[in-house]
């Protein structure tokens, strides 16, 4: 009787410290979250939606007002539910979608960190669980209108529903996550294979028939909703020819003109089917891989290592310029970077005292990982699609702790040196510099960082951002654009005129900037006839006449 007593105290004393554990690092990780949204409510970035988050934006707003696209889609729908469901409960503000990913995130970073206790004790679940709730690329995907939080949840949510046998709630949550970020699908498919494999056949089939059932439902609504069968998402052919192909550099997701021109050419050829339209992209990687093998290979290489490498990689926005409006990421040494997250997990590999018939636990994040590097790798690479492996890293990186703490005497030397060694090598993949990827930008970025640096008022740092994506691309139309309006706007009427001037002779299109600049010298009572001048000038010392005739009368008399 004793003994049972005992037991169940021992019992209740667990599952009061695992509660106290949850609750302390939501709490911790919500504070940070919520300041983190707040300190850029205000910030060009968050008041001017631009690419994927004003898409996201657009696409709620349109559900709202029953016009919503049809499909087929080519990025998964269901995020943009999301949105569209917080707008309908609190109002059509990012603002109010970023709080409630801010408390998404953290309730994330708290079942981590229970995952974490229940594979290798206390101090690596709340080790998990800090440095989780201090991990800098969550703390900026909270405040961003793209598919990245959720799903992190949902899979963080599975692997724990999973660890203790909760097999239906775990094939639910792993769904989600897949209908969120269908790359997903290739982690969940190898969990299946994992449990058949430990024996769980039971897990394995309603994890399996539970997402088989999804997904043929999911597929059967938007092909009802098109009118006939197409796939759920269509965007696999579209990432994979933008990651692959002759112009590529391993990350830049908006095409160079040569590229745009074979777009439009196969937009000719098959409509603007996205199904046949993707199947075009598909093919065209491939017959890139075919073609230049050598080129292919050395491309795949640096989109692996640039994986691996501290700098958050940007996407379709810029994640440096962001942060930089967020007094949290001006801290020393703080947010946690994946570097140093990176070199922590390799101490855990190495320190860890789990068997080998453990090692690969939880096998959710394990595969979620591989598949994030896979992605990356065969792809092209970025920020937010290697965000799944981060989890895998931070359950190692609590280990480490768990590992250190847990020592009462020094371990082996051979030990030390292993780990030693581990960390040498993570370190030298996160912070080295491989095909300059601190100095990489993207000049398609520099143009809307521009762009909402003027429209939010500072003129003289967007004429910083778009002079420098102009050295990278002159042909940029818009970026001509809008570095004549900043400079128009800083009061520089020459330095304005000059940048239309410029473009006009750089750009490949002009429509956009020739109805500017005529509209620029209407305004200040000059011929829009220079304009004409300027493009039918027939030589360069003809257009340096007319252009030093058009700064001179715009100069102010003295």
């Amino acid at each position: 009787m004793a003994a049972r007593r005992k037991r169940r105290q021992t019992r209740q004393r667990a599952g009061w410290h695992t509660w106290m554990q949850l609750g302390v690092v939501f709490l911790v990780a919500l504070a940070l979250r919520l300041a983190y949204v707040q300190s850029i409510a205000e910030s060009p970035g968050a008041r001017f939606l631009q690419t994927n988050p004003e898409r996201y934006h657009a696409w709620a707003q349109a559900i709202l007002d029953g016009k919503s696209p049809r499909p087929p889609f080519e990025q998964p729908p269901a995020y943009a539910y999301f949105v569209a469901t917080v707008y309908w409960l609190g109002g059509s503000s990012p603002g109010r979608v970023r709080t409630v990913q801010a408390f998404v995130d953290a309730a994330q970073c708290a079942l981590l960190s229970v995952l974490s206790r229940s594979l290798a004790g206390s101090v690596a679940g709340w080790a998990t669980g800090l440095l989780a709730a201090h991990y800098g690329p969550f703390l900026y995907f909270t405040g961003e209108l793209v598919p990245a939080t959720i799903p992190l949840f949902l899979l963080v949510a599975a692997a724990l529903a999973s660890r203790f046998e909760r097999w239906a709630l775990a094939g639910v949550l792993s769904l989600a996550a897949t209908l969120f970020r269908a790359e997903l699908l290739l982690a969940v498919a190898a969990f299946v294979a994992w449990l058949r494999f430990r024996g769980a056949k039971n897990g394995a089939r309603i994890v399996a028939v539970t997402l088989l059932a999804g997904w043929i439902g999911a597929t059967a609504i938007v092909s009802i909703a098109a009118g006939r069968l197409v796939p759920y998402t269509t965007g696999a052919g579209l990432n994979l020819w933008l990651g692959n192909n002759p112009y590529a550099d391993g990350v830049d997701p908006f095409p160079p003109f040569p590229l745009q021109a074979a777009l439009q050419r196969a937009v000719e050829q098959h409509g603007r089917d996205p199904v046949a339209l993707d199947q075009w992209f598909a093919r065209t990687a491939l017959d890139f891989w075919r073609e230049y093998p050598s080129a292919a290979l050395q491309l795949l290489w640096k989109k692996f290592r640039w994986t691996l490498v501290d700098r958050e990689l940007p996407n379709t926005s810029d994640i440096e310029w962001q942060r930089q409006y967020s007094w949290l990421f001006r801290l020393p040494f703080f947010p946690l970077s994946w570097g140093v997250v990176l070199c922590l997990a390799a101490t855990g590999l190495v320190l860890s005292p789990r068997s080998r018939e453990h090692a690969l636990e939880p096998f959710l994040l394990t595969a979620a990982a591989v598949t994030s590097l896979l992605v990356c790798t065969a792809f092209f690479t970025n920020a937010r699609f290697r965000l799944p492996a981060a989890l895998w890293l931070l359950v190692w990186a609590g280990e480490a702790v768990q590992a250190v703490s847990g020592r009462r005497h020094l371990p082996q030397r051979g030990r030390i040196l292993a780990a030693a060694t581990a960390v040498a090598i993570a370190g030298w993949l996160a912070f080295s510099n491989p095909y300059g990827v601190r100095s990489y930008r993207i000049a398609a970025l520099d143009v809307n960082t521009g762009a909402a640096e003027r429209l939010a008022g500072h003129p003289q740092k967007a004429v910083v951002y778009l002079e420098r994506a102009l050295a990278q691309q002159r042909d940029d139309e818009i970026a001509w654009v809008h570095l004549a309006l900043a400079r128009e706007q800083l009061g520089d009427l020459a330095g304005a005129a000059n940048a239309y001037l410029e473009g006009l002779a750089a750009a490949r299109t002009r429509d956009d900037l020739q109805q500017a600049a005529r509209q620029f010298f209407q305004r200040h009572g000059f011929p829009p006839g220079w304009i004409d001048q300027w493009l039918a000038a027939p030589s360069p010392a003809a257009r340096d006449a007319l252009r030093t005739q058009v700064l001179q009368a715009l100069r102010p008399t003295p």
